[in-house]
């Protein structure tokens, strides 16, 4: 009655397990968008460094993903199929994936979206309270002790770094009025009024 392929599984058996290959692929893939997303505020960082880690590491994460992506197909099709590699198990695993990003995917995004922007909210304000509070004593402690006195340093290199700068300044001046000495400034015109 079925067309069986050369495999221990019945031809429809091995499509409908390909298509639930499929919706795995897409649950695997759901891992990495939370990841994606809980780290989405990093590719607007006011620092270049911090967006560069941002692009490495979703690289690493695609990279991740369709490596082992391709290790499992290539076991599935193994154990499923004999390794035999069909147009139609490919379709059907790619009609699971995308199956499951438009429809369950698009829930589950905005769940774990709101969860993230939840667990935010509590961090940054577990952060406020606790880190935020001890780190402003712990500046307002440096600013009494040693920031008056580094500031005064400062001031004082300033000064000597600007002196220094306007000596360099009329040396130059001096320099160039010594080299021009024997130039008449104001010649006589013949004809001239």
């Amino acid at each position: 009655m079925f067309a069986y392929v050369d495999g221990p599984y019945p031809y429809p058996m091995v499509l409908l397990l390909s298509f639930l290959f499929g919706i795995g692929m897409g649950l695997f893939y759901e891992c990495f968008r939370v990841l994606r997303t809980a780290l989405g505020r990093l590719e607007n960082a006011p620092y270049r460094i911090i967006r560069m880690v941002y692009c490495a590491l979703v690289f690493a994460q695609d990279l991740i993903f369709f490596l082992a992506m391709a290790v499992c197909g290539v076991l599935f099709l193994y154990v499923c199929n004999r390794g035999q590699l069909r147009l139609s198990i490919l379709l059907m695993i790619a009609s699971g994936f995308c199956l499951y990003l438009l429809t369950l995917g698009r829930l589950v995004f905005r769940l774990h979206s709101a969860l993230i922007g939840f667990l935010y909210r509590i961090l940054r304000f577990v952060y406020r309270y606790t880190f935020g509070v001890l780190f402003r004593a712990l500046y307002f402690l440096w600013q009494k002790s040693f920031g008056k006195w580094l500031w005064k340093l400062g001031k004082i290199l300033q000064e000597y770094l600007l002196m220094r700068k306007k000596r360099r300044a009329y040396r130059r001046l001096d320099r160039f009025a010594e080299s021009t000495k024997h130039i008449e400034h104001f010649p006589d015109h013949a004809g001239m009024p």
